[in-house]
């Protein structure tokens, strides 16, 4: 096993950081991962390196937010790669080496389920692809809110391949992203996405 390399005044400052959030707004800050397959390093106008690639918006988190600038992915293929980062460890050390030696493996904790202790409810959007049964998909592995695609590829237009689920409601629904997203993102609208039968 290789050891782990510290980098003691990343730490720092990003602890100095969510110290300083939570002091301006009075609670804990909210976490934003975006993970994306195939997506290079220069594909965010916030990195500089072409100034005809504009995304504005994901700028403006880069500046608002913790920056974690020397965040490599462990692996070069999305299951892999999706499963070390969901949970934190190198997926090699629980057998997900390539994109057929799934799904995660139900003994690995989730990024949510790491953090319901603190607090926080989670939220999955976009693609899953680690595990289409029951006790498998997003909302049996600590997010309290899913809208994902189970598939490693398939369509966004269409549905049938999708999880809208909340386990509180036991619903298991078809809607649309955009309409299901902004309820993810809002635990203030949690009473009104609770009342909500589908």
């Amino acid at each position: 096993m290789y050891p782990v390399i510290q980098h003691p005044d990343q730490v720092k400052q990003a602890r100095e950081k969510l110290a300083a959030l939570e002091k301006k707004f009075g609670k804990k800050p909210n976490i934003l991962v975006i993970y994306s397959d195939d997506h290079g390093w220069a594909d965010l106008g916030a990195q500089g390196v072409n100034a005809e690639i504009r995304t504005p918006n994901l700028d403006q988190l880069t500046r608002d937010g913790v920056r974690f600038a020397r965040g490599y992915v462990s692996a070069p293929q999305c299951v892999p790669s999706r499963a070390g980062v969901i949970t934190g460890r190198y997926q090699q050390r629980f057998g997900v080496e390539d994109n057929n030696k799934g799904p995660l493996p139900l003994e690995e904790l989730t990024i949510a389920e790491r953090l319901k202790p603190a607090g926080y409810i989670s939220g999955m959007v976009g693609k899953w692809h680690m595990g289409k049964a029951p006790d498998q998909i997003p909302a049996a592995r600590g997010f309290e809110r899913d809208f994902s695609l189970l598939d490693g590829a398939g369509s966004y237009w269409n549905m049938d391949n999708m999880t809208a689920a909340s386990p509180r409601s036991g619903s298991m629904a078809r809607r649309s992203a955009w309409l299901f997203l902004p309820r993810l993102l809002s635990p203030a609208n949690e009473a009104a996405l609770n009342s909500q039968k589908t």
